[in-house]
């Protein structure tokens, strides 16, 4: 991939999610989440300011994020998935994984607009822009990591990048706006 592409990719993702309210300290975690450790590494931060030792240490607990906080911090997680795939390691599969419809069901509730599981959640909460932003965010990591057509066997390509697609439109449309 050209550093032009990553930078456009880079560019689009921070437009898109110039705008997205930060989700507020009693929201960041999905209710009843008993481990407060990633809320206190996240309270009051904004998504700029978290850093990647931050977003590698909580790797795991990134799946506890509210659907307003998981969009919230979207950003800073494609950003350093990007520019720092190697360092970023397991984080990277986590992100896909959150990013991967795991059933069906997730997808007819997503296109039907009930928001009642986490994937779909996740999807409703986000504007078109950043529904574009992160289309061009998967399209851009099949290109900076090629090996990373399988993440826990889900196929980044045939899967992912398809729903998100499916969701975006025309790609080249969901970039330009």
């Amino acid at each position: 991939m050209t550093d032009s592409v990553l930078d456009l990719t880079a560019r689009q993702i921070e437009a898109a999610f110039s705008q997205t309210p930060y989700p507020g300290d009693e929201q960041l975690v999905l209710p009843n989440y008993e481990d407060d450790v990633i809320v206190g590494a996240l309270r009051g931060r904004h998504w700029s300011e978290v850093s990647l030792e931050v977003l590698y240490r909580h790797r795991w607990e990134w799946f506890a994020l509210s659907p307003a906080a998981f969009r919230f911090y979207l950003p800073i997680s494609m950003l350093a998935v990007l520019y720092h795939p190697d360092e970023m390691g397991v984080f990277t599969e986590n992100l896909v994984f959150a990013l991967t419809p795991q059933f069906d069901e997730h997808i007819q509730n997503y296109f039907d607009g009930n928001f009642i599981d986490y994937f779909s959640g996740r999807v409703g909460a986000m504007t078109p822009a950043e529904r574009g932003a992160v289309c061009a965010f998967l399209e851009a990591l099949v290109q900076v990591c090629p090996d990373a057509g399988m993440v826990y066997d889900v196929d980044l390509q045939a899967h992912t990048l398809r729903f998100w697609q499916s969701v975006c439109g025309d790609t080249a449309q969901a970039r330009a706006s």
